[in-house]
């Protein structure tokens, strides 16, 4: 009976420990990636570029609209395979929220006048 408790006890710690490598490294989030958001209702803010880095043991990110406007994403967060921030685009505040699986993002940018869809795949 002893000898069974201890093979569940086992078995739950190596489960709790793939569980917690699944998640993925938030290192895997540093690059660039082509981010489109198909519903815009700004056609030239469909299609940016969004690049993370590290500095340290601290994530920062940029946004790249069309050639020439580029901004600082705020208040970034990246946990795990999840990253959220914030940008503003003629002064409205936008929120978004990206979860990563391998090479491609999916999210969410949610503003004043609702949600979005937000699509994104990492630049080879």
């Amino acid at each position: 009976m002893k000898k069974i408790l201890i093979f569940f006890v086992l078995l739950g710690m190596f489960s709790i420990s793939i569980a917690g490598t699944t998640s993925g490294s938030p290192d895997k989030f540093i690059g660039k990636w082509n981010i489109s958001v198909p519903d815009s209702p700004l056609p030239e803010y469909s299609n940016s570029t969004l690049v993370f880095s590290k500095e340290g043991n601290t994530f920062k990110g940029t946004m790249g609209l069309g050639e020439y406007m580029t901004m600082d994403v705020e208040n970034l967060v990246i946990k795990g395979n999840k990253a959220e921030f914030v940008i503003y685009i003629q002064g409205e505040k936008i929120s978004i929220s990206l979860k990563r699986k391998g090479n491609t993002l999916n999210g969410t940018a949610t503003y004043s006048e609702g949600i979005l869809t937000v699509n994104g795949t990492k630049q080879q």
